[in-house]
């Protein structure tokens, strides 16, 4: 207390220096603020660029790594709808361990415009899977093809398709952990056999988990593998992409969609 100060006076300065203090404080974590926002905005900024630019490589290594796929479905996309042609295409496509069905091959040549793909990595293991779809008109997509690496080498895990005569039946569907279920059955019927195979992380090979005879309709699939509903991978929520190669995208004219008579099939 200063000599000849009163008591009212002192009251007044302290008063007046706790407000300077606050204001000092308030000026201090502007600037503070200021300068993060200045420091943290272009890094930001960077880690997005990164981001976008790690996307890109990996879609264009997976393209490497799946290009014999790529080249079937470009020989595919260019044969005419003639038994003689798909007979001939037969042995021109890639030798794998199992071969696309005569039937996918019909629906593709027959509905290009529905045909989609996809990279995936459905077991968590740092390697994409190519997953190929046929859209349906509800905008729900039925999987016609699952593609994996098997100690590097592209293979065919499973197919989904409707033969337009015959009676076979094939769908597929896709589990969390990679675990993928092909249904196989005949129209007439409905006896046919259900296998559930789970695609390793080590070695790169596809196990068969379990397989079972079913009766379509009337067999619960998710009590005979012990699966539910919500295990199932929302297949609407994956980054689909048109081929390049498939002749709407060739002659941008052509918009329209044609319904595929697989739909009813997607749906069982």
């Amino acid at each position: 207390m200063k000599i000849g100060e009163s008591k009212g006076d002192q009251m007044k300065r302290k008063k007046w220096m706790q407000l300077g203090l606050v204001a000092s404080s308030m000026l201090l974590l502007t600037g503070c603020y200021q300068r993060y926002q200045r420091q943290s905005g272009p890094k930001k900024e960077a880690t997005t660029i990164q981001t976008s630019a790690k996307k890109q490589a990996k879609k264009a290594d997976n393209k490497q790594l799946y290009q014999s796929v790529f080249s079937d479905y470009q020989k595919i996309f260019s044969t005419s709808n003639d038994l003689d042609a798909i007979s001939k295409l037969n042995s021109q496509l890639a030798k794998e361990d199992r071969m696309i069905n005569s039937w996918v091959i019909e629906t593709v040549i027959n509905q290009p415009d529905a045909v989609r793909y996809t990279f995936k990595d459905l077991n968590n293991d740092g390697v994409d899977e190519m997953i190929i779809a046929n859209q349906q008109t509800d905008g729900s997509y039925f999987v016609t093809g699952v593609y994996y690496l098997k100690n590097q080498k592209t293979t065919l895990l499973a197919e989904g398709f409707v033969a337009g005569h015959g009676g076979a039946r094939n769908a597929t569907t896709l589990y969390k952990g990679g675990e993928v279920l092909e249904v196989s059955w005949m129209s007439g019927t409905g006896r046919g056999v259900a296998v559930l195979s789970r695609i390793e992380k080590v070695p790169q090979a596809a196990t068969k988990v379990q397989e079972e005879e079913v009766q379509v309709p009337g067999s619960d699939l998710n009590a005979l593998f012990g699966k539910s509903d919500e295990e199932k991978l929302d297949l609407k929520s994956f980054d689909w992409q048109t081929f390049d190669s498939t002749p709407s995208a060739r002659n941008s004219q052509s918009q329209e969609k044609t319904p595929w008579n697989a739909e009813k099939s997607a749906k069982l």
